[in-house]
């Protein structure tokens, strides 16, 4: 049944009943996070990266910057290519897809690197010593302890950015944007979809933590600036949304721990995935596919 035939009167208690909702997958999600630390702390100790695995590798600094030249070399081509032909859909959409065409090309080369750096190859740099259900089960359980962290903190952060400036808005992202328009074509908008939770996990992890942690952990031996800084990086690639930078710090950092402690990309990978897939089905459950 679709969004336009259901009772009116349903749809007037759907944002209470996502309201709700809301605040219990918070709940729950703050509960996982405390359990969490807790279990850590008894096992381990304060020590985040007690426990880290290593990752055997002979990355350089010219080698882990290559993806992201081969993506920005890309990226440009590509934006050209989709002008001088004049699209049919739209600006933003089709901009946001000759983007993830351009992320695929730069994930290629982060294989292509890891393929020559790391001890096992492509294997090695994703599954490192692990197979592959584990790291996925251990991403499932704590998804809704990184979106109920990251939601509190984009929430501060709004509150402080309101206290500045009380008339500030804040806008949506360009793919919720563009999933909104309903002239757009559908195969279009189901590529940016597929872009936003299969190809953009893929290549920003390939490149903030297997690439450039990787790199800035074989070159420093310090975990925590390993760590660090892809996180904040990873956080100011979203600038376009300065209110949830804050969150998606946290959330790189979160995601670099993950890579430290874990030594597999497929986990990180499998986390950003699922939270991105999260952000569209609340969206779509929110406003049904329609405009708004």
């Amino acid at each position: 049944m679709s969004a336009c035939s259901f009772n009116p009167g349903l749809l007037a208690l759907a944002p209470v009943a996502l309201d709700r909702a809301a605040a219990i997958l918070l709940g729950v999600g703050l509960l996982i996070a405390l359990a969490a630390a807790v279990l850590h702390w008894r096992r381990h100790g304060v020590d985040p990266f007690s426990g880290a695995k290593v990752r055997r590798n002979r990355i350089t600094v010219l080698l882990a910057l290559l993806p992201m030249a081969a993506f920005l070399v890309a990226s440009t081509f590509l934006q050209a290519v989709r002008q001088s032909l004049q699209e049919s859909f739209g600006t933003d959409l089709g901009d946001l897809n000759m983007n993830t065409l351009a992320q695929v090309i730069g994930a290629a080369c982060c294989l292509g690197v890891a393929a020559h750096c790391f001890r096992g190859g492509v294997r090695g740099f994703l599954l490192g010593h692990r197979g592959v259900l584990r790291p996925i089960g251990i991403a499932l359980v704590y998804l809704l302890a990184v979106a109920a962290l990251c939601e509190l903190t984009a929430q501060a952060t709004k509150c402080l950015f309101l206290l500045v400036d009380p008339t500030r808005t804040f806008p949506e992202h360009r793919v919720l944007d563009a999933l909104h328009d309903p002239t757009q074509p559908t195969a279009a908008r189901l590529l940016l979809c597929v872009g936003a939770t299969v190809v953009a996990p893929v290549a920003e992890e390939c490149f903030f933590r297997g690439m450039l942690q990787t790199m800035l952990l074989r070159v420093t031996h310090l975990r925590w600036l390993a760590v660090l800084v892809p996180a904040v990086l990873f956080g100011l690639a979203h600038a376009d949304q300065m209110h949830v930078v804050p969150a998606l710090t946290l959330f790189g950092a979160i995601l670099g721990l993950q890579y430290e402690r874990s030594g597999a990309l497929l986990g990180p990978i499998a986390l950003h995935a699922m939270f991105n897939l999260k952000t569209l089905l609340w969206h779509y459950l929110m406003f049904g596919g329609s405009p708004g």
